[in-house]
């Protein structure tokens, strides 16, 4: 049922409740956003009703909407950078909490989303890398040690720092390795002639 004019019941706030304009469904005050110009200061549409409303606008809008941030970001990278910036590093402490309650809560998705957004890769595309590698280095062959608080880390996604392209799944130690490389083919074949002059396997 939906009514045409939000139903209030009761005139104390603390046991204030209305009912929904687009569910019907009456709640407490709590569950609506404040709005002033609403005569009870409160919108009449329930905070579920109005966060269902922006989910369906943004799948039906996906695309059209992230060409926007994109052209909305590229036109003001510098200031908006400048405001990121800004709000991290008054937010620092808080962020870096929010992080690691999100990495212990539930690990498996923040990987997934840390993936979708370094390198754009979604989670089944990471598995797809994962099995047509056997689940091992693309390097030294060997699966992968590393352990974190006692839990196996999955492989490291290697990409070109340049295009952001992704190439191949690494273990933790040769991913490290080549970052401490810095990609140059000379240091490494320096380093080969060098383990190879004393004897090194």
């Amino acid at each position: 049922m939906v009514y045409e004019k939000p139903m209030i019941i009761g005139s104390d706030l603390e046991h204030y409740a209305k009912a929904c304009y687009t569910c019907g469904v009456v709640k407490p005050a709590a569950d609506f956003h404040k709005k002033s110009k609403e005569r009870d200061g409160l919108n009449n549409t329930c905070k579920a009703c109005v966060n269902a409303a922006y989910r369906s606008f943004y799948i039906d809008n996906k695309e059209e909407l992230k060409a926007r941030r994109r052209r909305q970001h590229a036109k003001n990278k510098e200031s908006e950078n400048q405001k990121h910036r800004q709000y991290y590093a008054k937010k620092r402490s808080t962020i870096l909490d929010s992080v690691k309650a999100c990495r212990k809560r539930d690990p498996s998705r923040f990987k997934n989303a840390v993936r979708r957004y370094k390198y754009g890769m979604s989670p089944e595309q990471f598995a797809q890398l994962r099995l047509a590698q056997g689940d091992k280095c693309a390097v030294c062959r060997q699966h992968e040690s590393k352990r974190i608080n006692g839990v196996l880390c999955d492989l490291s996604v290697d990409h070109n720092h340049r295009s952001s392209l992704v190439r191949e799944l690494l273990c933790g130690r040769c991913n490290v390795v080549i970052g401490l490389l810095k990609e140059d083919r000379l240091i490494a074949r320096a380093i080969i002639t060098y383990m190879e002059k004393w004897g090194m396997q």
